[in-house]
């Protein structure tokens, strides 16, 4: 198998399927005489608007390492030199172990175009590089389409992370790899690629143009876990027949008939493949590090997704496709993110905002996305804590002028996006919010009676959104189901008066369970479909009812539920296992239980984050084998928390501290 880790290694190839077509000398480009319009490849990524709303965001004070058959920097719109007061700064030949990166071939010179090539047009058609005010960093490893020894690859790496901060290297750009794998591989240099990811590198790399593979799966280094991969969309948005792509392919960007820069005098060159996708991403992340210098790896990766188009793959690709759905970069988006998603008047301070309502939920990518009810303006506000635990200046959600968010919930869905059910309490409608990438839609979900009281929202695996509310009109426990056309609605129980203080979640294995109370009856309810259809259940019998419910699935995919007795006044779990649900008391000492969270750490152990009025505190308690243990997490406040857990286990919290009536937010370390 190729790239094992041992010391001798085989190659990687530049790719070979990349069409060029010459352009029959394109003029440089004159700002006095700018064309109206532009290419069709820069308007689909909206490159056009980007630069008319944020002209001065040119990738400026960035540089971009390219590893490729180096850059011919004698080229006037790449700086016509070489070294300090040049575009291509600096570099290093290592196939020729020398000093001086020129491209006798032609490839790195190409990808340096699309990178950051000033402007120029052809047949009236405009175009330029994704980064143009951006410094280059040319690095040699290859003469031709030849194998790469895997042993040069790490020594250009190893030479950015030593060099990094001398030329200020926002990202690394990879337009080569091998093989097609749908997990993440590994190879000598991987410690590099790992070393670059820690210290704030990003790389960027093609991957491939072998096609649809079976198994699906891209190139390497593409496939390795610290790469940010990309596959071609044409001018039409549609993913070429070529690209390489699977589970593990994280974006797309136009990489087919990209004008772009030819070694040469005057020659300009149309060109095709993941290659030139591949540096689109690497100029746009030189943009998103001009607005903010602080963005991590995570926050660029969540950012530039989360601010993308979504692309189907298969319904209007040719050839064979995988059905899945990939980020395609927006360029006018992701700007605008950028400048949504920076520093905050709140920062690092923990604070929410003064509310008693709210919901967030991590992306993959280690971005914390929080909503909550702002009283004073009657609506939702909407924020993101970056991977360096700065909070962003918050943003309204709802502006139609409703009373919107008393009763929310958030979710990612698996595009990266978040999606909120809410309440509009001026209609007493359940509205949906969705991000789209550069706004909020929104929609009216029910609006039969008054409806949509208690909302829980979650996306399967298919990204189909799920939210189970209380019907108050019909006193009736509802679903609604958007299945990637439209919303359908359906009764789940109306026995009586149901539905109160839903909580819904959805197991690995794709079962959807949903806890809520039975008021009529004084009950503790369970509603679970595994794909065969509806059964409800009695979890426990409460004369007054059970309140503040939260569901999860445990480890082995079995449902429990942590809820606050109103009998009583005590803090209850419940558990399922194959002879049914097992009901406990874990306090009972004064009002206990309210406002629970259930959460399951790595080893399967249940942790429940609780207020107790009789300490005035947050609590949470835990067990580890057979053994229940408690400690206080806050004092002085605890009402209204909500959970949210990152992918490394870690937990954030929130809670409300009564001194000042602000809700603030608590990290614990991994759970275990």
């Amino acid at each position: 198998m190729p790239f094992k880790k041992s010391s001798k290694q085989r190659g990687a190839m530049v790719e070979s399927l990349e069409s060029r077509r010459l352009m029959d000398g394109a003029p440089t480009f004159d700002s006095a005489s700018m064309p109206t319009t532009w290419g069709d490849n820069p308007k689909l990524i909206r490159q056009n608007i980007a630069l008319e709303l944020y002209p001065t965001i040119t990738g400026q004070g960035q540089a971009i390492a390219i590893l490729d058959t180096g850059i011919d920097y004698t080229r006037p719109s790449l700086g016509g030199g070489f070294g300090p007061g040049h575009k291509v700064v600096g570099g290093w030949d290592f196939v020729d172990n020398d000093a001086d990166p020129l491209d006798t071939f032609g490839h790195g010179t190409n990808v340096a175009g699309v990178i950051a090539a000033g402007g120029f047009d052809y047949n009236g058609f405009h175009y330029q590089g994704i980064a143009p005010g951006a410094d280059l960093v040319a690095l040699r490893v290859d003469a031709a389409d030849d194998p790469v020894p895997a042993e040069r690859i790490q020594a250009a790496l190893q030479w950015v992370l030593d060099h990094r901060n001398e030329f200020r290297i926002a990202a690394v750009n990879i337009s080569f790899g091998e093989g097609a794998y749908n997990t993440g591989q590994t190879s000598i240099y991987s410690p590099q690629l790992a070393d670059l990811k820690k210290a704030g590198v990003m790389v960027c790399a093609s991957s491939g143009n072998s096609g649809v593979s079976d198994p699906f799966g891209i190139e390497y280094p593409a496939a390795d876990s610290s790469v940010f991969s990309v596959a071609a969309v044409d001018s039409f948005d549609r993913i070429t027949g070529y690209s390489a792509r699977g589970n593990n392919l994280d974006f797309l960007a136009p990489g087919d008939s990209i004008p772009t820069i030819s070694p040469g005098p005057n020659d300009y060159e149309l060109v095709s493949g993941t290659s030139f996708a591949s540096p689109m991403a690497a100029g746009l992340v030189a943009l998103l590090r001009q607005i903010n210098s602080d963005f991590t790896i995570g926050d660029l990766t969540s950012l530039m997704k989360t601010s993308s188009v979504t692309n189907y793959d298969g319904d209007s690709e040719f050839g064979p496709f995988t059905k899945m759905k990939f980020p395609r970069m927006d360029i006018a988006n992701a700007l605008s993110l950028a400048y949504a998603w920076k520093r905050g008047p709140l920062a690092s301070t923990g604070e929410i905002g003064k509310s008693t309502s709210s919901s967030m939920a991590y992306d993959a990518n280690g971005v914390l996305h929080i909503v909550y009810y702002d009283p004073k303006k009657q609506t939702m506000a909407y924020s993101v804590r970056l991977n360096n635990n700065t909070m962003s200046s918050p943003q309204s959600v709802d502006a139609t002028g409703v009373v919107a968010g008393e009763y929310l919930s958030l979710a990612i869905d698996k595009q990266g996006r978040p999606g909120i059910a809410y309440f509009d309490g001026t209609h007493g409608d359940l509205r949906y919010a969705h991000f789209n990438g550069g706004g909020w839609d929104l929609q009216t979900i029910d609006a039969s009676g008054a409806t949509g009281l208690f909302p829980s929202l979650a996306y399967t695996s298919n990204d189909h959104a799920l939210i189970s509310y209380y019907h108050r009109s019909r006193t009736a426990l509802r679903l609604a189901e958007f299945d990637g056309v439209g919303w359908s609605r359906m009764y789940l129980d109306s026995a009586q008066d149901v539905g109160r203080w839903t909580s819904i979640a959805i197991s690995q294995t794709g079962e959807i369970a949903i806890a809520y109370e039975h008021t009529t009856a004084g009950a503790l309810k369970v509603a679970r479909n595994a794909g065969k259809g509806w059964t409800v259940a009695a979890v426990d019998r409460i004369s007054r009812g059970a309140q503040f419910i939260s569901l999860a699935f445990n480890t082995k995919n079995q449902p429990a539920v942590s809820y606050y007795a109103a009998t009583a006044a005590n803090l209850k779990y419940a558990e399922y296992d194959r002879k049914g649900w097992h009901p406990i008391t874990l306090s009972s000492k004064g009002v206990q239980g309210m406002y629970t969270q259930l959460n399951f750490d790595a080893a399967g152990g249940p942790n429940i984050f609780y207020y107790s009025g009789r300490g005035n505190a947050m609590i949470r308690v835990k067990r580890a084998g057979n053994t229940w243990s408690a400690d206080v997490l806050r004092r002085g406040g605890g009402q209204f928390i909500t959970l949210a857990q990152d992918t490394d286990g870690s937990l954030t919290y929130s809670w409300f501290r009564q001194s000042d009536g602000k809700l603030l937010l608590g990290d614990l370390p991994t759970t275990v």
